[in-house]
């Protein structure tokens, strides 16, 4: 069993995951909250980050799916919770593994801003949607959204062209199209 702090810096890392990401794709992150919970004396760390307006497309699904790839990333463990099955029952298979390594993709480039964010939010307890931003403004390693749109597609690519795949189209991989980013 974890200690109370390392389960609050691995909450940490998993929200500041999905603020770093929605900050990536230009959704409006909120509120981020990782705190310990005082009715399981001290024992449990709960996290929420409150981002808005998550409808059902690919940007929204990368959201969901940043909080357990930045855990991964962190750990060096696969981690598959529960928002990453809600991504995958909303998703085609093939869809999934592309959000899924776009995600990753995306955490890797920016993973000093999810390690200073998480280590933020961890001293704080919670932190606005603002001044997460201002935060990772001052650091001076804010997401930007046309890196998200080119690992996307850079994972797109890998995933459609990779050995496990069925058959691909008969035209050139470099003239398959990606679902824009809404």
């Amino acid at each position: 069993m974890l200690p109370v702090d390392a389960k609050r810096e691995l909450v940490a890392v998993h929200e500041s995951g999905h603020a770093v990401a929605a900050l990536a794709l230009d959704k409006a992150v909120r509120w981020i909250a990782c705190d310990v919970c005082r009715a399981s004396r001290g024992r449990l760390v709960l996290g929420i980050a409150k981002v808005g307006d998550l409808s059902e497309d690919l940007a929204s699904a990368l959201v969901l799916l940043a909080g357990d790839v930045a855990e991964s990333l962190f750990t060096g463990r696969s981690v598959v919770g529960c928002e990453s099955r809600e991504a995958l029952f909303m998703m085609h298979p093939r869809a999934y593994r592309v959000a899924r390594e776009g995600t990753t993709a995306l955490l890797r480039r920016a993973w000093l801003s999810v390690a200073l964010l998480a280590r933020e939010l961890a001293s704080r307890g919670r932190m606005t949607g603002g001044r997460a931003r201002m935060f990772l403004d001052g650091q001076g390693v804010t997401p930007r959204r046309l890196d998200a749109e080119l690992v996307l597609r850079e994972a797109f690519m890998r995933v459609m062209t990779t050995a496990s795949s069925p058959r691909l189209p008969s035209r050139a991989p470099a003239q398959l199209t990606f679902p824009r980013l809404v």
